[in-house]
Formats: C-alpha cells, structure tokens, sequence
C-alpha cells in the first residue's frame, strides 16, 4: 500500500481554493447523504457538532469528502470547544473480512466493515490546510489536503492513495468534540460510493444495510499512529 505519489503538491494548492474539480464534470461523479439533525448521542457531553449533510464527489484521480455541521466548527489545533475530532472509517475493498474493526462501531449497532483508511479529523497540519489519511495497515500517514470552513470541513485523497482505482468504497464515521464522541455516520449501515462515467450523470446514492460482522479483525487505535513527516 505504501507507493510514492506525484500529486500531493497540486492537492495541496487546490485545497485552499475551490473543493470543485478541475477535470470534465463527465469524470465526476457527485454524492450527497443527508444525516438527521437532532440526533447527537445521548451521552454526548454538550450534544454539539451535528452532521447534517455527508457530500463530496469522485472523479478521474480524487475522492472529496465533506462534512457540514448544524453549527460552527473549528479546527482541532485551534483548542477550541467547537474543534472538531472523530474518525471518518473507509473499506475500500469492500470486504468485511479484511482489514480492521471499524472504531465507529464502538457508538453504534455493528457495521460489517472491515476497514483499511481512516481519515483522522483531529490530526491537522500547516495551518490547518492538511489532516491525516491513516494507511491502517501500513501503520503510515499521509497529509491530504483540507479546508475547514463556518460550517463545514472538506478533505481532498488522491485514489492512487487509497488503493481504490475508481472510487467505490463503503464508508462510516463519527465526530467528537473535546470531551467525546457526539454523532455517528450514518445512524445505521453505512454509506456506500460508486463512480460512473456516463457525460452528465450524478450516480444515486444509498445508505446500505448493515452487513454480519467478522468476528477475526483486528482493533486499530488511533492514538498509536505512527506520526512521519511523509513527502507523499
């Protein structure tokens, strides 16, 4: 999983711009998942940042995921008490046989991922314009590109980074605040991705039933990351 990548540079100078591709919106393929507001956890100290709405799009040579809030957030470095944390979990082979327990099950009903990405949003770099994609496996971390806004974080990944060609992945999540998890993405099951290349069409999404859990992955912990100063 560990190759080198070309593209970091120019992912890095769009970050601060437009979230929008560059590339023929033929080569885009567009998502939007909305999450209920109002249903932060119940033990959730404070009960804020809320997930209303999961977006992004897949095109030729990215995956852009964003996450946008019912209220202001912050970045994680800021030390503030709207500072966003969590953990967006992919399974880009989309075997729930391989890879890791996903950490999002810890808060919810039991995914049936078997995660091998982990976008780790309380880890921001350079003036918080990159955060961590976590290689699980790998034990590596690579700086990506995102931009928090009022109400709103986007991250930009290279697919030659996540080991996905086209962009079909399962994903899940959660968000915390300073003092612990506040919301689960999605609720139940879990979001799926798929890219199409048909000129002019936006793929419908849906969020898929849960599948049976492996009862052999392994735990990853977030806390051990291997933290290198990657040229990627």
């Amino acid at each position: 999983m560990y190759r080198l990548s070309p593209l970091l540079l120019s992912f890095a100078i769009v970050a601060c711009g437009s979230d929008k591709s560059t590339g023929p919106d033929a080569d885009r393929t567009e998502f939007s998942f909305s999450d209920p507001t109002g249903d932060t956890l119940a033990f959730a100290p404070g009960r804020d940042l809320d997930v209303h709405t999961v977006s992004g799009y897949v095109d030729a040579d990215s995956l852009i995921v964003a996450l946008e809030f019912t209220s202001d957030i912050a970045p994680a470095s800021t030390g503030a008490p709207n500072s966003l944390y969590g953990v967006i979990e992919m399974d880009t082979d989309e075997n729930g046989n391989t890879g890791f327990f996903p950490l999002t099950d810890n808060y919810r009903s039991d995914t049936g991922l078997g995660v091998e990405f982990a976008i780790i949003l309380d880890l921001d770099f350079n003036g918080s314009t990159r955060i961590s994609l976590y290689d699980i496996e790998a034990d590596v971390e690579l700086r990506v590109p995102a931009r928090f806004d009022a109400r709103r974080v986007t991250v930009r990944m290279p697919l030659s980074f996540l080991d996905s060609p086209d962009g079909s992945l399962a994903m899940v999540g959660f968000v915390e605040n300073v003092a612990g998890a506040t919301d689960v993405l999605p609720n139940t099951g879990y979001y799926t991705v798929r890219r199409t290349t048909a000129a002019g069409r936006v793929s419908t999404f849906a969020v898929a039933a849960p599948r049976a859990p492996s009862a052999t992955l392994p735990r990853w912990n977030r806390d051990g990351l291997r933290r290198m100063p990657l040229n990627r």
